[in-house]
């Protein structure tokens, strides 16, 4: 009862922080949020995340810095990925550069799909199978509730 009371509090606070936020001054790119947006969105996340898969303390200590560790990787791969794209007039390009692009492509998805694979192994050894499962489920409904708020505030 207490742990539910606890991330009802934090996920309140969080949605409160979250909406009383002015709209993305400051951000490098448009629609990018703020370094503070960012923070109250992982909170936010967290609290979230720990309520779906209903974690106990000890699940909880054990799959937050997999989770961290993951995120980090793959915010690594998309910068990189990032870095290295080219914004080209497609019509200008032939089709030895058109096929290294579509490679390219092909072989960030492996990198990412290898990357969730690994973790999925990482992350069983943490939580029960049927809370691997649910992650996905539960990241998923989690980027669509915050794209469903972000929507609602344009």
């Amino acid at each position: 009862m207490k742990k539910i009371l606890i991330l009802a509090l934090i996920s309140c606070l969080s949605v409160t922080m979250i909406s009383a936020q002015p709209k993305h001054r400051g951000s490098k790119r448009k629609g990018e949020p703020t370094p503070e947006m960012r923070e109250k969105m992982d909170a936010y996340r967290v609290a979230f995340i720990t309520e779906k898969l209903d974690l106990t303390a000890a699940e909880a200590q054990e799959f937050w810095p997999i989770f961290n560790e993951r995120e980090k990787r793959i915010h690594t791969l998309k910068k990189e990925r990032r870095k290295n794209k080219k914004d080209s007039d497609f019509d200008k390009l032939t089709d030895a550069e058109i096929q290294a692009m579509i490679d390219s492509h092909f072989d960030f998805k492996q990198q990412e799909l290898d990357t969730e694979r690994e973790y999925a192994a990482k992350f069983a050894k943490a939580l029960p199978m049927q809370k691997v499962i649910m992650l996905h489920h539960v990241e998923h409904e989690f980027r669509r509730k915050i794209l469903k708020e972000y929507r609602r505030r344009q």
